[in-house]
């Protein structure tokens, strides 16, 4: 790892988790300060001198008996499961969701563990609240599922099918003032706890929380840019709970979703036809386990991290932990693999971030933002052609303001490099069309028309 990367992280870096969790409390359980987490193979919870089997921590995942013995994720998470009860009363999040009836083993604890450590720095101690609310929303969620259950027992003679359980729970997000559109927050909790609670294709968080509590066999899995819920693995199942819909995989393959979950139909123009590569590689239409939705949890805290630079800072460094995180949990994930490239590129660091554009690139033949940041990789280090080339590749598969203005910036820059006065001319008009049409895409952006300006007293 290179040292500046090194430093970064030593100054600011990722810490949240189950192993954090029980960190930030050990001293609730061993109050010798000499003492550390990873010092202990078991907590004595009830006080009774034993090793009792669920205070065992080596014991609790099929990796364990460390040497030297250490505390994994892993374990840290079986622990705090399989003891919630028992130590709710020493680390307030556990008691959260207990508090709302939410079982031991549900995912959703996870991501809302995650997002509450996220953000509890720059919350000043609203994030009890948020959490409380995001739990309270929920448990509402699954109190209205439980009703058009009984309902349907009281009605009707037969059980409901896998689709009309999944359209009970789309309903009764709808019933507490879920509104599916775009504009909402990426943090789950933030989105589920406010008064305007708007949920694009992460409202599947919210089926999966709920069809867990009704031990529905409902998992996540991945498209382009987007997640959506089958029942059981079953192909035929593929739900859309913002638009209420079910598709089967060839819908996905051929034509594809927006984030709003809108049937989008210039699919292949905007990215989102998936290649047979992509489907072999495990990358999309392959139902996830709770390990690998949790990379999915992970994916979007690096985004959140990356992009609401208001709240976090510029923290790329942290957002590069989140992606790593992400792919320990599921490699095949593209979109966290260019995610980490573009938090690198904001690090300088080049080489990384084009190893990260590359692979990312090879598990998606269709990722545009893949393409489009190995165009920002090379122009940043001076290879314009190949920048060119990229951004071309990007903007075929889906056109962005922020490609046509960085291609218009190669053109421009290989203008200056060259000698021959009728390339020169050639590469400054192709610069110009890029940022006029960049300039169509987005009426108020300011570098285009300052760059048009330019271009046009230069070719004047």
């Amino acid at each position: 790892m290179p040292i500046m990367r090194q430093r970064l992280r030593d100054i600011m870096s990722l810490e949240i988790g189950w192993k954090k969790l029980l960190e930030d409390n050990f001293y609730k359980f061993d109050p010798d300060p000499s003492h550390e987490l990873d010092d202990m193979l078991y907590i004595d919870i009830n006080g009774n001198g034993f090793e009792d089997p669920n205070e065992v921590l080596d014991d609790m995942t099929t990796d364990a008996d460390h040497e030297p013995y250490y505390v994994d994720e892993a374990e840290a998470k079986a622990f705090c499961i399989a003891n919630r009860d028992a130590i709710a009363d020493k680390i307030e999040f556990l008691k959260f969701g207990k508090n709302f009836l939410f079982t031991e083993d549900n995912p959703i604890h996870s991501l809302i563990l995650y997002e509450y450590q996220l953000l509890e720095p720059y919350y000043n101690g609203g994030t009890r609240d948020l959490v409380l609310k995001a739990y309270s929303n929920l448990a509402t969620i699954r109190y209205l599922v439980l009703e058009y259950q009984m309902k349907w027992i009281k009605e009707n003679s037969s059980e409901p099918d896998s689709r009309i359980k999944m359209l009970w729970v789309r309903q009764a997000m709808q019933d507490s003032g879920i509104l599916f559109d775009l504009g909402g927050s990426i943090l789950f909790i933030e989105n589920l706890s406010t008064q305007r609670k708007v949920f694009d294709c992460i409202s599947t968080f919210v089926l999966i929380a709920v069809a867990y509590e009704f031990h529905w066999e409902v998992n996540a899995f991945l498209v382009p840019n987007h997640v959506g819920a089958r029942w059981d693995n079953v192909e035929s199942g593929n739900f859309e709970v913002p638009s209420g819909e079910h598709f089967d995989n060839d819908f996905y393959i051929h034509y594809g979703l927006d984030q709003r979950g809108e049937i989008d139909g210039s699919a292949r123009r905007h990215g989102r036809r998936i290649e047979q590569v992509s489907i072999d590689n495990g990358v999309y239409l392959r139902t996830l386990n709770n390990t690998e939705l949790e990379g999915i949890f992970f994916f979007n805290i690096g985004q959140a991290i990356s992009l609401m630079t208001s709240l976090f800072g510029n923290q790329f460094e942290s957002a590069v932990d989140a992606y790593d995180e992400s792919l320990r949990r599921l490699p095949q994930n593209a979109m966290a693999v260019a995610g980490r490239g573009l938090a690198e590129i904001e690090l300088g660091q080049w080489d990384e971030a084009l190893t990260d554009f590359i692979a990312a690139t090879q598990l998606d033949p269709n990722l545009a933002i893949a393409y489009e940041g190995l165009g920002k990789v090379y122009l940043g280090t001076g290879n314009y052609e190949s920048a060119i080339t990229s951004f071309d590749t990007a903007i075929s598969l889906q056109e962005t303001v922020s490609a046509r203005i960085n291609r218009g910036v190669s053109e421009f820059r290989l203008a200056r490099a060259t000698e021959d006065s009728s390339q020169k001319r050639r590469l400054l008009r192709e610069a110009l069309r890029d940022y006029r049409r960049a300039l169509q895409l987005d009426p108020g952006n300011e570098a285009a028309k300052f760059n048009i300006e330019v271009i046009q007293s230069i070719l004047d």
